[in-house]
C-alpha cells in the first residue's frame, strides 16, 4: 500500500479525462465556430423542419400516402386534406424564412440562437447564391441522386473534422462558419 499519499486521493478510482464535450467558456468574435455547435445548431434547424412535417406525416399515414413510397410520398401527404396542406404551408414557409435570415444576416433560425453565422471565406457576409442555393440548396438536390443520397451526407458530416472545418457544402460555397461575441463553445473533437 502506497502510504505517500496524502491528498485523499483514491488509487482505485477510475481514470478521468477530458473529453471537451461540454460547454466552454466565450472565445474571440470571427474565430471558426466549433463542431459541437455546428452540429446542435444544425440538429435544431433539423428539428424546426420536422415539426413543421409531422402534422403531414400524420395525414399521410392515415391516408395511405406512403404506401406507394418513393421520394415524392411527403409531397403526397401534403395533399391529404386540410392537415396536410397546413404542414406543406408551415414548411414552405419556413424554408422561405430560413432562406431569407441566411440570405440577409447569414444565420438561421439556430444559428442566430447559437451565435454563430456563415461568411465567405474571406470574412464577407454571404448572399443569396452562397449562402442558400450553392450552400443549401444545391446540396438538397445532389441528395436526390440514388447512390450518391447514401455518401454525400455522411462524407459532407465527415469534412467537418477538417483543420479549417469547412464541410463539403462549405467548400461548394466558397464559405465557413464563425462564431459572435457571447457564443459558447460545445467541443467534440
Amino acid at each position: 500500500m502506497d502510504t505517500s499519499r496524502t491528498d485523499g486521493e483514491n488509487p482505485y478510482a477510475p481514470p478521468t479525462s477530458d473529453v471537451n464535450a461540454r460547454t466552454q467558456a466565450p472565445a474571440a468574435e470571427g474565430q471558426l465556430a466549433e463542431r459541437g455547435t455546428r452540429f446542435v445548431s444544425q440538429l435544431v434547424d433539423g428539428l424546426l423542419f420536422f415539426a413543421a412535417l409531422v402534422p403531414a406525416l400524420i395525414a399521410g399515414f392515415q391516408s395511405g400516402a406512403f404506401k406507394e413510397g418513393g421520394s415524392t410520398a411527403i409531397f403526397r401527404a401534403f395533399a391529404t386534406g386540410a392537415l396536410g396542406v397546413v404542414s406543406g404551408l408551415a414548411w414552405l414557409a419556413l424554408i422561405i424564412f430560413q432562406a431569407y435570415l441566411v440570405a440577409t444576416s447569414g444565420q438561421s433560425i439556430a444559428k442566430r440562437l447559437f451565435k454563430i453565422r456563415i461568411v465567405k471565406v474571406d470574412g464577407t457576409p454571404v448572399n443569396f447564391v452562397s449562402g442558400v442555393l450553392l450552400r443549401n440548396w444545391l446540396m438538397m438536390i445532389l441528395q436526390q441522386i440514388p447512390v450518391v443520397n447514401l455518401i454525400l451526407p455522411l462524407l459532407d458530416a465527415l469534412f467537418i473534422f477538417r483543420q479549417d472545418r469547412r464541410c463539403i457544402h462549405d467548400l461548394i460555397a466558397g464559405t465557413k462558419v464563425i462564431q459572435l461575441a457571447g457564443a459558447s463553445q460545445m467541443r467534440i473533437a
